[in-house]
């Protein structure tokens, strides 16, 4: 049974400080990725388990109750290049669609919130287009903190290193000029066919009509 990234988060809870200290950078051989750690985060290896690359916490501050959460999942597919599709984001309850920048890439953001305990939290996925597997980043914590968990997503995107199956814009460009190039040259190859043809033709009826002409002469 797979377990959603908030059901995770509050297990943690109810499991207690049993963290193990982060690297600075976390590398994953599967995924093929690496990430940088924010500042005041643990690596809470217990937690990952399944689809659950990484799990890292962050104690709450002296205003909340519930700390800050990171979880990475492998999602076992490639990303398509295009936006999140409308009945997925309608699946997900008050779920709105924000964005933010991997590389030079426009990435989609799922914004979720949610209640535990009494206390209003909010979520944050996004799905990263990783080659050969993607990935989906959660930030979760109370919704008081939004910006700083809005922070912490865009802290660990641009530390985020990895191939993409995606195309920038000069390969997309590439892409492009290689296929104009390669339909001029099949449009001029036509024309060129098309010539001829009609060079053959017209030079085998002006052939044509001058032996008629030469019969006639020969007959008169």
């Amino acid at each position: 049974m797979k377990l959603s990234v908030n059901m995770l988060a509050i297990i943690a809870l109810a499991i207690g400080p049993s963290a193990l200290r982060a690297e600075d950078f976390l590398y994953d051989v599967y995924c093929e990725f690496g990430m940088s750690v924010p500042p005041g985060f643990e690596r809470d290896q217990k937690q990952e388990k399944g689809d659950v690359i990484y799990f890292l916490k962050r104690p709450p501050s002296a205003n909340q109750k519930i700390g800050t959460f990171i979880i990475v999942t492998d999602l076992k597919y490639q990303l398509d290049q295009g936006g999140v599709d409308s009945d997925e984001l309608e699946a997900v309850p008050n779920a709105t669609l924000l964005s933010e920048k991997w590389k030079e890439f426009e990435i989609d953001v799922i914004r979720s919130p949610r209640e535990l305990d009494g206390k209003q939290m909010v979520t944050f996925n996004a799905r990263v287009p990783l080659k050969p597997k993607a990935i989906m980043i959660s930030v979760i914590g109370e919704k008081t903190g939004e910006e700083e968990l809005r922070n912490v997503l865009r802290f660990v995107l641009e530390g985020l290193k990895g191939q993409t199956n995606w195309s920038t814009t000069r390969e997309k460009l590439g892409q492009l000029k290689s296929l104009i190039l390669k339909r001029v040259t099949v449009v001029s190859i036509v024309l060129f066919l098309v010539f001829l043809y009609w060079v053959r033709r017209t030079s085998t009826d002006g052939e044509l009509q001058s032996k008629a002409e030469q019969k006639d002469n020969t007959q008169e």
